[in-house]
Protein backbone atom coordinates (compact mmCIF):
# COMPACT_ATOMS: atom_id res chain seq x y z
CA UNK A 1 0.00 0.00 0.00
CA UNK A 2 1.14 3.58 -0.80
CA UNK A 3 2.25 6.01 1.77
CA UNK A 4 -0.64 8.63 2.33
CA UNK A 5 -0.58 11.47 0.16
CA UNK A 6 0.12 14.83 2.73
CA UNK A 7 1.11 18.03 0.60
CA UNK A 8 4.59 19.33 0.92
CA UNK A 9 4.70 22.89 -0.88
CA UNK A 10 6.65 23.45 -4.05
CA UNK A 11 7.13 19.73 -4.06
CA UNK A 12 4.87 18.41 -6.63
CA UNK A 13 4.57 15.11 -4.98
CA UNK A 14 4.22 13.63 -1.54
CA UNK A 15 7.28 13.74 0.57
CA UNK A 16 8.04 9.50 0.46
CA UNK A 17 6.40 8.53 -2.58
CA UNK A 18 8.74 7.07 -5.86
CA UNK A 19 8.68 8.42 -9.29
CA UNK A 20 6.42 5.76 -10.10
CA UNK A 21 4.32 6.69 -7.87
CA UNK A 22 1.10 9.27 -7.85
CA UNK A 23 2.00 12.58 -7.80
CA UNK A 24 -0.74 14.65 -6.08
CA UNK A 25 -2.98 16.93 -9.35
CA UNK A 26 -3.92 20.04 -8.98
CA UNK A 27 -6.84 21.12 -8.01
CA UNK A 28 -9.27 21.59 -10.26
CA UNK A 29 -10.15 25.18 -10.19
CA UNK A 30 -11.50 25.36 -13.54
CA UNK A 31 -14.60 23.57 -12.21
CA UNK A 32 -15.70 26.35 -10.04
CA UNK A 33 -18.38 28.71 -10.49
CA UNK A 34 -16.04 32.02 -12.14
CA UNK A 35 -16.44 33.99 -9.31
CA UNK A 36 -14.65 31.80 -7.01
CA UNK A 37 -12.35 30.47 -9.07
CA UNK A 38 -11.44 34.23 -9.74
CA UNK A 39 -11.30 34.23 -5.63
CA UNK A 40 -9.08 31.49 -5.58
CA UNK A 41 -6.65 32.05 -7.78
CA UNK A 42 -5.83 35.54 -6.66
CA UNK A 43 -5.67 34.33 -3.51
CA UNK A 44 -3.43 32.16 -4.15
CA UNK A 45 -1.07 34.73 -6.26
CA UNK A 46 -1.41 37.43 -3.73
CA UNK A 47 -0.08 35.62 -0.60
CA UNK A 48 1.84 32.96 -2.99
CA UNK A 49 0.07 29.88 -1.71
CA UNK A 50 -0.75 26.99 -3.53
CA UNK A 51 -3.85 26.57 -5.68
CA UNK A 52 -4.84 23.65 -4.22
CA UNK A 53 -5.07 25.53 -0.40
CA UNK A 54 -7.04 27.91 -2.33
CA UNK A 55 -8.88 25.68 -3.61
CA UNK A 56 -10.35 23.96 -0.88
CA UNK A 57 -10.73 26.56 1.26
CA UNK A 58 -12.93 28.74 -1.53
CA UNK A 59 -14.71 25.61 -1.81
CA UNK A 60 -15.36 24.91 1.79
CA UNK A 61 -17.00 28.51 2.52
CA UNK A 62 -19.02 27.98 -0.33
CA UNK A 63 -20.62 24.77 1.26
CA UNK A 64 -20.88 26.77 4.33
CA UNK A 65 -22.38 29.44 2.67
CA UNK A 66 -24.88 27.21 0.94
CA UNK A 67 -25.65 25.07 4.17
CA UNK A 68 -29.21 23.29 4.45
CA UNK A 69 -30.84 26.05 1.36
CA UNK A 70 -30.01 23.56 -1.57
CA UNK A 71 -30.26 20.14 -2.64
CA UNK A 72 -30.72 17.99 -5.66
CA UNK A 73 -32.45 14.67 -6.13
CA UNK A 74 -30.17 12.28 -7.05
CA UNK A 75 -32.34 9.11 -6.49
CA UNK A 76 -35.86 7.88 -6.03
CA UNK A 77 -36.66 9.55 -2.41
CA UNK A 78 -32.81 10.31 -2.22
CA UNK A 79 -31.58 14.10 -2.39
CA UNK A 80 -28.16 14.87 -1.63
CA UNK A 81 -27.21 19.01 -0.45
CA UNK A 82 -24.38 21.00 -0.92
CA UNK A 83 -22.59 20.17 2.99
CA UNK A 84 -19.00 18.85 2.51
CA UNK A 85 -16.75 18.08 5.19
CA UNK A 86 -12.84 19.28 3.77
CA UNK A 87 -9.82 18.91 5.90
CA UNK A 88 -6.83 19.96 4.39
CA UNK A 89 -3.48 19.59 5.60
CA UNK A 90 0.03 21.43 4.87
CA UNK A 91 3.50 21.67 6.94
CA UNK A 92 3.53 24.53 9.16
CA UNK A 93 4.53 27.96 7.06
CA UNK A 94 2.73 26.83 3.87
CA UNK A 95 0.12 29.21 3.74
CA UNK A 96 -2.63 27.84 5.30
CA UNK A 97 -3.67 30.69 8.00
CA UNK A 98 -3.56 33.90 5.41
CA UNK A 99 -5.44 31.42 2.82
CA UNK A 100 -7.87 30.98 5.17
CA UNK A 101 -8.47 34.59 6.64
CA UNK A 102 -9.15 36.02 2.96
CA UNK A 103 -11.27 33.16 1.50
CA UNK A 104 -13.42 33.25 5.05
CA UNK A 105 -13.40 36.96 5.20
CA UNK A 106 -16.82 37.57 3.52
CA UNK A 107 -18.41 34.97 5.52
CA UNK A 108 -17.66 35.80 8.80
CA UNK A 109 -18.29 39.71 7.78
CA UNK A 110 -21.75 38.79 7.24
CA UNK A 111 -22.29 36.44 10.24
CA UNK A 112 -21.06 39.83 12.46
CA UNK A 113 -23.39 42.08 10.81
CA UNK A 114 -26.04 39.72 11.53
CA UNK A 115 -25.09 39.43 15.03
CA UNK A 116 -24.95 43.22 15.62
CA UNK A 117 -28.08 43.88 14.11
CA UNK A 118 -29.49 41.03 16.69
CA UNK A 119 -27.95 42.92 19.40
CA UNK A 120 -29.59 46.23 18.66
CA UNK A 121 -32.37 45.55 16.47
CA UNK A 122 -34.16 41.99 17.93
CA UNK A 123 -32.55 41.58 21.79
CA UNK A 124 -33.77 44.53 23.74
CA UNK A 125 -37.48 43.94 22.31
CA UNK A 126 -36.27 39.61 23.46
CA UNK A 127 -35.23 40.95 27.14
CA UNK A 128 -38.46 43.41 28.11
CA UNK A 129 -41.14 40.89 26.19
CA UNK A 130 -39.23 38.15 28.88
CA UNK A 131 -39.48 40.84 32.22
CA UNK A 132 -43.02 41.16 31.03
CA UNK A 133 -44.14 37.73 31.25
CA UNK A 134 -42.25 37.31 34.62
CA UNK A 135 -44.17 39.82 36.19
CA UNK A 136 -47.24 38.84 34.99
CA UNK A 137 -46.05 34.89 36.24
CA UNK A 138 -45.50 36.43 39.65
CA UNK A 139 -48.92 38.05 39.43
CA UNK A 140 -50.60 35.25 38.66
CA UNK A 141 -48.95 33.40 41.34
CA UNK A 142 -49.90 35.71 44.37
CA UNK A 143 -53.69 35.67 42.92
CA UNK A 144 -53.32 31.80 43.08
CA UNK A 145 -53.12 31.92 46.67
CA UNK A 146 -55.69 34.28 47.25
CA UNK A 147 -58.29 31.21 48.63
CA UNK A 148 -59.91 31.95 44.89
CA UNK A 149 -62.66 29.56 44.16
CA UNK A 150 -62.15 26.18 42.05
CA UNK A 151 -63.02 27.81 38.78
CA UNK A 152 -60.97 31.24 39.37
CA UNK A 153 -58.05 29.04 40.29
CA UNK A 154 -58.23 26.86 36.93
CA UNK A 155 -58.29 29.94 34.98
CA UNK A 156 -55.35 31.42 36.73
CA UNK A 157 -53.60 27.93 36.07
CA UNK A 158 -54.42 28.18 32.51
CA UNK A 159 -53.29 31.77 32.48
CA UNK A 160 -50.13 30.95 33.84
CA UNK A 161 -49.46 27.80 32.08
CA UNK A 162 -49.66 30.31 28.88
CA UNK A 163 -47.18 32.88 30.03
CA UNK A 164 -44.70 30.02 31.03
CA UNK A 165 -45.16 28.40 27.54
CA UNK A 166 -44.49 32.11 26.06
CA UNK A 167 -42.03 32.71 28.51
CA UNK A 168 -39.78 30.09 27.68
CA UNK A 169 -40.77 30.60 23.15
CA UNK A 170 -38.87 33.65 24.23
CA UNK A 171 -36.08 32.32 26.13
CA UNK A 172 -35.41 30.16 23.02
CA UNK A 173 -34.61 33.04 20.78
CA UNK A 174 -32.06 34.76 23.41
CA UNK A 175 -29.35 32.90 22.18
CA UNK A 176 -27.10 34.63 19.58
CA UNK A 177 -27.78 33.78 15.71
CA UNK A 178 -24.36 31.93 14.90
CA UNK A 179 -23.17 30.72 11.54
CA UNK A 180 -20.54 28.66 12.27
CA UNK A 181 -18.38 27.54 15.10
CA UNK A 182 -14.84 26.09 15.83
CA UNK A 183 -13.39 24.38 18.94
CA UNK A 184 -16.66 22.10 20.27
CA UNK A 185 -17.63 19.35 21.59
CA UNK A 186 -20.02 16.90 19.52
CA UNK A 187 -22.79 17.83 22.04
CA UNK A 188 -22.19 21.42 22.00
CA UNK A 189 -22.58 21.18 18.34
CA UNK A 190 -26.12 19.87 18.61
CA UNK A 191 -27.26 22.46 21.11
CA UNK A 192 -25.72 25.10 18.42
CA UNK A 193 -27.25 23.16 15.89
CA UNK A 194 -30.58 23.48 17.61
CA UNK A 195 -30.22 27.13 18.20
CA UNK A 196 -29.59 28.17 14.45
CA UNK A 197 -32.35 26.40 12.11
CA UNK A 198 -30.22 22.94 12.65
CA UNK A 199 -27.72 24.16 10.81
CA UNK A 200 -23.92 25.55 10.90
CA UNK A 201 -20.75 25.25 9.62
CA UNK A 202 -17.30 24.18 11.73
CA UNK A 203 -14.47 26.73 10.51
CA UNK A 204 -10.83 26.67 11.43
CA UNK A 205 -7.36 27.80 10.15
CA UNK A 206 -6.18 25.24 12.95
CA UNK A 207 -7.69 22.11 13.68
CA UNK A 208 -6.12 20.37 15.85
CA UNK A 209 -7.79 20.98 18.63
CA UNK A 210 -11.62 19.48 16.57
CA UNK A 211 -9.44 16.15 15.78
CA UNK A 212 -8.59 16.06 19.31
CA UNK A 213 -12.25 16.29 20.27
CA UNK A 214 -13.27 13.69 17.37
CA UNK A 215 -10.99 11.35 18.51
CA UNK A 216 -12.49 11.31 21.93
CA UNK A 217 -10.18 14.05 23.82
CA UNK A 218 -13.40 14.41 26.47
CA UNK A 219 -14.99 10.31 26.30
CA UNK A 220 -14.26 7.92 28.36
CA UNK A 221 -13.27 4.36 26.71
CA UNK A 222 -11.41 5.82 23.89
CA UNK A 223 -14.30 6.54 22.00
CA UNK A 224 -14.59 8.68 19.36
CA UNK A 225 -16.74 11.92 19.70
CA UNK A 226 -18.00 12.34 16.07
CA UNK A 227 -21.44 10.99 16.43
CA UNK A 228 -23.30 14.32 16.07
CA UNK A 229 -20.92 15.49 12.70
CA UNK A 230 -21.79 11.88 11.32
CA UNK A 231 -25.67 12.33 11.89
CA UNK A 232 -25.41 16.24 10.11
CA UNK A 233 -23.47 14.95 7.16
CA UNK A 234 -26.12 12.97 6.13
CA UNK A 235 -29.17 14.71 7.66
CA UNK A 236 -30.17 11.81 9.91
CA UNK A 237 -32.96 12.21 13.15
CA UNK A 238 -30.47 12.80 15.99
CA UNK A 239 -31.42 13.27 19.74
CA UNK A 240 -28.92 13.89 22.38
CA UNK A 241 -29.73 13.21 26.15
CA UNK A 242 -27.83 14.21 28.77
CA UNK A 243 -28.34 13.96 33.01
CA UNK A 244 -28.96 17.62 33.98
CA UNK A 245 -29.91 19.02 30.87
CA UNK A 246 -32.76 19.31 28.33
CA UNK A 247 -33.03 16.56 25.19
CA UNK A 248 -31.94 17.86 22.02
CA UNK A 249 -33.58 16.51 19.11
CA UNK A 250 -32.44 17.34 15.52
CA UNK A 251 -35.08 16.19 13.03
CA UNK A 252 -32.83 16.86 9.82
CA UNK A 253 -29.42 18.86 10.97
CA UNK A 254 -26.96 20.22 8.35
CA UNK A 255 -23.45 20.91 9.22
CA UNK A 256 -20.23 21.68 6.83
CA UNK A 257 -16.86 21.75 8.11
CA UNK A 258 -13.47 23.11 6.50
CA UNK A 259 -10.48 22.69 8.97
CA UNK A 260 -6.48 23.29 7.98
CA UNK A 261 -4.12 21.70 10.23
CA UNK A 262 -0.37 19.86 10.09
CA UNK A 263 -0.45 16.41 8.19
CA UNK A 264 0.44 14.18 11.57
CA UNK A 265 -3.69 15.17 11.94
Amino acid sequence: MNPPNIYKPGSGKSPGLHETEEKILPFPLQHLPPAARAMAEEIARTERTPEILAGCCVLGILSASIGAGLQVKNGPNRFARGNLYIMASAESGSGKSETFRHAAKPFLAYEQKMLEHWQVEILPGLQAEAEMLESEIAKLKKDAFKGESGMAREETRAAMQAKKKALADVNKKLNPPRLCCENVTSEKLAVMLQQNQEQLASLSADAKEIVDNLLGKYCKNDRTDDGVFVKAWSGDNCRVDRLGREPVSLLRPCAAALWFTQPDK
